[in-house]
């Protein structure tokens, strides 16, 4: 409400209004007071000398309290030199409820002010108070622009309207009552030389519209005699929320009916309480009944009088809620009936309990059923152990599926394995042959052929692997390396891989890393590495002209500190088709594709994603797109890393980060290799790749082969199978390590084993180095140099 209001409690001493304590205030009352919070705090806290300043104040607001009847006059605050036009009321016994304005400059223009006419104008003009001025013969002379604002007549319109006063009241009996009201409130004022009462109309606007106004008026002095002020408060909001305001109590008196609920007020000095219809309907008592403790004695069981008059004591000793489910008989029928009472005390200043106020619920109904539900105790109980038993039953079962669910996982993860293994030994035969043979040709159309059949295998080999990393993630064995690398070398390595494709199409590439960032930093760079490349390969893939960009920078809002590491955020961008919403909803997960339609025209299986996502998550951060249809794809992924350490450790070979380093042709001239191979195919592959560098290539069929090779004749290195019949390569190898004239040989092993537990296998048994099939031949020539010259080396 735009008035201000203030709900309180009065109390009496000896018949006379002693105390009042603000219970609410609305924010309009501090907004024209410009106390602090006054809840809770006596009219003494807030005004200590109230009594000297406004000796009539406590009188005046204690008659509403004592009789009940609302009352409307305007008052002097001395403590705030201001004046106010007050409504009060009483809406229980006890309380009062006031409504109030500051009417401060129209009462000061009432009286009388001394100042000239044209500054009295002016100030009137400025108030935001609708007000008139009339002469002696009720001649309209002013309408300062409030009450032009409100009503839409101007001056010059009222002057020349001879049916003004028609047009404000239509109503010809409502219009009379108002002059006849009007013109009592003069003759009473001119008679008792106190103020004017106001008067609330309603007046219609010029625009047709009713206003409710509360009117009021004072002859001017000070030089400005023969001339009435007449002011107006627009008070439509105030009565409409008041009218609300009566609705709602209605509505909540309603809803305590329809719920069953009653209301009580009881004065603990007297021994007297007031009821609710409600309350009255449930104790069964009419107007008759005399609302007093003993007799309220007599409708409480005498079962529950003790325990009601002990809770009564602890609650006023504990200052706490009144709460008690009790019996009582209904004087009119003699009915017993449960309620439930709920209450709570008001305490004098000093501390003593001088009022109840609460609710009283019949909870008849609710009692009859926890009756119904003790009666059937025992079967609940029986229901109880039935289900328990179920659950345990149940509960047993979900272990079982459990631990099943792990042995299929298991299983999965083997035959995966299995599958993988079975499949790159053939595919390293495939790559191996079509390397060779592109070697040997120079027919372009064959070198096309070829280089298809290649590029073909390459690609079958980047479906198992990415199906390898997605089992290997799904069965929760991929484990994160933590290694120094450099953050730049890092990013390079990934455009050194792609640089081929990327010239192959005519795009641009470039390179953006935050000069802010730590050269150096710690984590799993080939794990970083493959998300790239995966990120660049779509990109490449889906942009046919425009370019390519790497970005990597800290992540924006996130912490960087030592102690928490550093989370970067990796950008690869292009210019390319761009994904729609529905598309990229799909992104991210396995086995989905922007395009999963028959007629896409990008292949792929959709894992590289999904697993992407994965490897995120597992280093702490997220992934994402931004992209719009026709201009381009960002795709980001953040991950959480730590600077580097003092101390470096080297990385296990097989996890090399960056590519393997072209080796000259004449590196592994005369170099002595020993081939432990069982695969006729692999075993030719092997030897035509080595030879054609000038290697001396001898062969074992299997381990104990093997053993019997070095055990002949000296070797540079040993290329060691895993799987082979005879003996397999892991138990070969640790014969070599227990046997003195042997340990010291360099063994690596060449497999298509190419889970991480089968690398960790392979050295745990004793091999230097691991490299799976199907292999890169630099990557090879580039270990073998590696291992070959230690070897000498000693």
């Amino acid at each position: 409400m735009p008035s201000a209001v203030a709900y309180c409690r009065m109390t009496f001493a000896d018949g006379q209004p002693d105390e009042i304590v603000y219970q609410y205030a609305n924010p309009a009352f501090y907004a024209q007071t410009g106390w602090p919070d006054v809840t809770g705090k006596s009219i003494y806290e807030v005004i200590p000398d109230v009594r000297r300043r406004d000796p009539e104040m406590l009188e005046l607001y204690g008659q509403v309290v004592a009789t009940g009847e609302a009352r409307r006059f305007k008052r002097f605050n001395g403590a705030l030199q201001k004046y106010f036009l007050i409504s009060t009321y009483r809406p229980h016994p006890g309380h009062f409820i006031s409504v109030f304005d500051d009417v401060t400059d129209s009462q000061k223009a009432e009286e009388g002010l001394v100042f000239s006419e044209q500054r009295f104008r002016a100030m009137i003009d400025a108030t935001p108070v609708p007000c008139a001025l009339n002469d002696d013969a009720g001649n309209v002379i002013f309408l300062n622009r409030a009450f032009q604002n409100l009503f839409g007549y101007t001056l010059d319109e009222i002057a020349t309207l001879s049916d003004w006063w028609p047009r404000a009241y239509p109503d010809p009996a409502y219009r009379q009552w108002v002059a006849a009201q009007w013109q009592q409130r003069v003759e009473a004022a001119k008679v008792t030389q106190a103020e004017f009462q106001p008067l609330e109309v309603t007046i219609r606007c010029k625009s047709g519209e009713s206003r409710i106004v509360s009117a009021a008026a004072s002859m001017l002095g000070g030089g400005i005699e023969g001339i009435h002020l007449v002011t107006l408060y627009d008070v439509t909001e105030r009565k409409r929320d008041e009218l609300e305001l009566q609705k709602s109590e209605v509505k909540l008196r309603k809803a305590m009916e329809i719920s069953g609920f009653g209301s009580y007020v009881t004065d603990l000095a007297t021994g007297r309480w007031e009821s609710s219809r409600q309350l009255d309907a449930i104790f069964g008592i009419d107007e008759n009944f005399v609302h007093d403790i003993p007799n309220w004695n007599t409708i409480l069981h005498p079962d529950y009088r003790e325990a009601a008059l002990q809770h009564y004591l602890d609650v006023a000793r504990e200052h706490r809620e009144f709460r008690m489910d009790y019996e009582i008989v209904r004087p009119c029928d003699g009915v017993r009936r449960w309620v439930a009472a709920n209450g709570e005390l008001e305490y004098d200043g000093e501390g003593r309990p001088i009022r109840l106020i609460g609710t009283i619920q019949d909870i008849q109904e609710r009692k009859q059923a926890e009756a119904e539900l003790l009666k059937n105790q025992e079967a609940l109980r029986h229901l109880n152990e039935t289900l328990e038993a179920r659950v345990t039953q149940r509960t047993q079962e979900l272990v079982m599926a459990l631990e099943n669910a792990e042995v299929a996982k298991r299983v999965r993860g083997e035959f995966l394995a299995k599958m993988s293994h079975e499949i790159r030994t053939p595919m390293n035969a495939v790559l191996g042959m079509a390397y060779l043979a592109l070697n040997g040709t120079s027919d372009p159309k064959l070198r096309d052929q070829i280089g298809k059949i290649h590029a073909s295998g390459e690609h079958l080999l980047g479906i198992i692997n990415d199906i390898l990393d997605f089992s290997k993630i799904d069965a929760g064995k991929l484990a994160l390396d933590s290694v120094d690398f450099d953050l730049e070398q890092l990013m390079r390595s990934v455009l050194a891989i792609e640089e081929g494709k990327i010239q192959a199409k005519g795009l641009s590439l470039s390179l953006d890393v935050d000069p802010a960032l730590p050269r150096r930093i710690r984590g799993d760079a080939l794990r970083l590495r493959q998300i790239l490349i995966n990120f660049t390969n779509n990109a490449i893939k889906f942009t046919a002209h425009g370019g390519i960009a790497l970005r990597v920078s800290a992540d924006a809002g996130v912490a960087q500190s030592v102690q928490e590491g550093l989370r970067l955020r990796f950008e690869v961008s292009d210019s390319g088709v761009g994904i729609n919403p529905e598309q990229k909803a799909r992104l991210f997960k396995p086995f989905e594709q922007a395009d999963n339609s028959t007629t896409r025209k990008f292949g792929g299986t959709g894992l590289g994603l999904a697993i992407s996502k994965q490897l995120a998550t597992m280093m702490g951060g997220d992934v994402g797109c931004l992209s719009e249809p026709g201009r381009g794809s960002t795709f980001w992924f953040t991950a959480r890393l730590q600077h580097a350490t003092a101390a470096v450790p080297a990385p296990r070979p097989a996890r090399s980060m960056a590519p393997a380093t072209p080796v000259a042709e004449t590196a592994l001239a005369g170099v002595r290799i020993l081939l432990v191979e069982d695969n006729e195919i692999n075993k030719e592959v092997a030897l035509a790749i080595l030879e054609d560098v000038g290697a001396i290539v001898n062969v074992a069929e299997d381990g104990e082969q093997a053993l019997q090779r070095l055990r002949d004749a000296a070797y540079d290195v040993v290329l060691m199978d895993v799987q082979m019949p005879v003996m397999d390569g892991l138990e070969a190898t640790r014969r070599i390590r227990a046997d003195a004239s042997l340990m010291h040989n360099r063994v690596i092993a060449m497999t298509a084993n190419a889970r991480e537990e089968d690398a960790n296998e392979c050295l745990a048994a004793g091999m230097d180095d691991f490299v799976s099939k199907p292999f890169k031949p630099a990557q090879v020539y580039a270990m073998i140099a590696k291992w070959a010259a230690d070897r000498r080396s000693r």
